[in-house]
């Protein structure tokens, strides 16, 4: 089974990645479905460095030599290349485009100069009223040469667009497949992810994984951005990724859209809370409410625990020693935010407790992770409370 490690990123190709194969270690980067036929068909390049410690010293270098073939291979396969470079010299000026001129991100620009210098050529006049016999035959023969390489063109690209779009799976399924092979260690958690990987699904109509670019990518990430604050933002945007990696890593598409975009400053502002005023604080205990909401909020406001935490209470949890009452938050088994959270909180004098009982001190409902503060609450526990609030 492979072991894939540390991942580097040395240029706009796919980020090499430290793989382990029949207990060799590799640098390994998936060769673009472009490139594939100069390299036999394969989806993977790989160079051998070693043990572990070797390969990652070596990593940098061996990454750039993989680089350098896929540069090399461009120049010579790339079909689109070549069949511009064969326009080109049909073609006055001669413009020198940079080699990344056909990758991806700059091919439909690259695409539209070309088509706007072969125009000039093909709405040359050709009328004997301008030019003379010989001049509008050599005028017309390359223009039929353009003619014929503009079209051999517009076919390589609209091939390499097809090859970009012959992945075959949608967004949902690929993200169903990731999200399935992660072990989850609350059901909040993995409804969060699904949450997410349904916002883009919805966003972008649920496209083929392989034809989603960068553009929809930063679009994806303004349209939540201006809904939500920039904890939810990471979360949806790195479940997002997270899928591409997945797809990446199966060989199901070359580069992950969302790999460089910067999350930093968007998102809406988060709320500021307050802490209630004593006049506040008066007035809330002297509306109308049952007896185990008064003595939550009680608790709540002389002790400052969370509200799962107050919600989440057993009887169990409220212990004396030497005269002195508390509440073990540190029990086996109990549902805490984090392990900091595991304490011992005194019961201060004004809490008055009810007549000691058994299971849950409240009443209120649980959610899927046995958590009090879930959004959609599915279990109702007033049958196991044990608290006698009259």
């Amino acid at each position: 089974m492979d072991i894939i490690s540390d991942i580097i990123v040395v240029s706009n190709y796919p980020a090499a990645k430290l793989v382990q194969v029949k207990g060799k270690w590799y640098t390994q980067v998936t060769i673009p479905s472009d490139l594939r036929p100069a390299f036999n068909g394969r989806k993977q390049e790989r160079r051998g460095t070693g043990d572990r410690g070797e390969a990652e010293r070596r990593m940098h270098d061996k990454a750039a030599e993989i680089y350098a073939a896929f540069d090399k291979a461009q120049k010579s396969f790339d079909p689109v290349a070549h069949a511009a470079g064969e326009l080109l010299k049909e073609l006055p000026g001669r413009p020198k485009w940079p080699d990344t001129a056909w990758q991806d991100d700059e091919a439909d620009q690259s695409a539209n100069e070309l088509r706007g210098l072969a125009g000039s050529v093909l709405h040359m006049a050709t009328d004997p009223r301008f030019v003379d016999a010989e001049e509008g035959h050599a005028i017309a023969a390359s223009q039929d040469r353009v003619e014929a390489l503009l079209w051999a063109f517009e076919q390589e690209l609209a091939k390499r667009r097809e090859s970009k779009s012959a992945c075959g799976k949608r967004f949902s399924e690929v993200a169903n497949q990731c999200l399935n092979a992660i072990e989850y260690n609350r059901k909040k958690t993995e409804g969060s992810y699904r949450k997410a990987a349904q916002k883009f699904t919805d966003f972008a109509n649920d496209p083929d994984i392989a034809q989603v670019t960068g553009q929809t990518a930063l679009e994806f990430v303004e349209h939540l951005a201006s809904k939500h604050a920039y904890n939810t933002l990471q979360r949806d945007i790195g479940t997002v990724r997270r899928v591409f990696v997945f797809a990446q890593d199966q060989a199901w598409i070359d580069a992950n859209p969302f790999a460089d975009i910067s999350l930093k400053g968007k998102g809406s502002k988060a709320i500021k809370r307050q802490p209630l005023r004593r006049s506040q604080l008066e007035a809330l205990f002297t509306l109308e409410m049952s007896g185990e909401d008064r003595l939550a909020l009680s608790i709540l406001a002389a002790t400052g625990m969370r509200l799962d935490e107050v919600a989440l209470l057993e009887w169990q949890d409220i212990k004396n020693e030497g005269g002195i009452e508390y509440f073990d938050l540190q029990r086996i088994g109990k549902i805490i935010k984090n392990s900091s959270s595991a304490r011992l909180v005194p019961v201060p004098s004004c809490i008055e407790l009810p007549p000691r009982a058994n299971g849950r001190l409240f009443t209120y409902a649980l959610g899927l992770d046995g958590k009090a503060c879930a959004a959609t609450p599915l279990v109702k526990q007033r049958d196991i409370a044990g608290g006698d609030f009259g």
